[in-house]
């Protein structure tokens, strides 16, 4: 769980936020919201990718790196699914700047789920 850092997860769901609220004030439709949400969940992979190049630099074996890829992709792509989800409820799409916190939130619940999910299911998967 080295790759898991709870910094760069927050501004990437603050990213994910702010582009969704760009996106209800322009009034986009739900497969643009949807191919945008996508695209910048693999534009956040990317950097995760390098990040974990980086932190993995002296690791020889490439298994420490897709874990680290498949981390963030678990705990990135999954909230962001998420807030995509709530940004299409009545109320935030009127008051869209509420999703600068429903964002970060529920990146930490859908994170706390989903490694609790996991944990259930294969105990072995988040361990180091």
């Amino acid at each position: 769980m080295q790759s898991i850092n709870p910094i760069p997860l927050l501004v990437g769901s603050l990213l994910v936020s702010v582009i969704l609220i760009i996106l209800n004030r322009r009034r986009v439709g739900v497969a643009g919201s949807a191919a945008a949400t996508i695209a910048v969940c693999l534009v956040l992979a990317a950097a995760c990718l390098v990040l974990a190049l980086v932190e993995f630099r002296n690791v020889s074996t490439g298994a420490a790196i897709r874990l680290a890829v498949q981390y963030w992709l678990i705990f990135l792509c999954v909230p962001s699914a998420v807030v995509f989800g709530l940004s299409r409820s009545g109320l935030l799409r009127r008051h869209a700047w509420l999703l600068l916190l429903a964002g970060p939130i529920s990146f930490i619940i859908t994170g706390v789920v989903v490694a609790g999910i996991l944990h259930m299911f294969i105990p072995s998967i988040l361990l180091p």
